[in-house]
């Protein structure tokens, strides 16, 4: 993750888990934001490495966040988006990947 000099001087913690999980969390006025960088291993892992990664994630969720903080959830989740659904899925989301 990059920050400028501004946003460095903010961090208030880093939590790494391996190379598919990072969480960054920033002092903020009138609130922190939590920042959690996510590579979920591709389709033809096995899914029990998936199914552990998404437990960490809600685990990270739980632990490190509170309700008032903004958080940002990010990264490459290895989805497959098909359709359109109203706002939600524009033209960009139409067919497989």
């Amino acid at each position: 993750m990059v920050l400028d000099k501004w946003a460095a001087k903010a961090v208030d913690k880093v939590i790494y888990e391996g190379d598919h999980l990072m969480l960054v969390k920033l002092r903020g006025k009138p609130t922190d934001v939590v920042i959690l960088q996510i590579y979920i291993p591709a389709s033809e892992a096995e899914e029990e490495l998936v199914d552990a990664m998404y437990e960490k994630v809600e685990e990270f969720l739980d632990t490190e966040t509170k309700g008032k903080d903004y958080t940002v959830i990010m990264g490459d989740w290895n989805a497959v988006v098909e359709g359109k659904e109203d706002k939600w899925i524009g033209h960009c989301g139409l067919g497989w990947r």
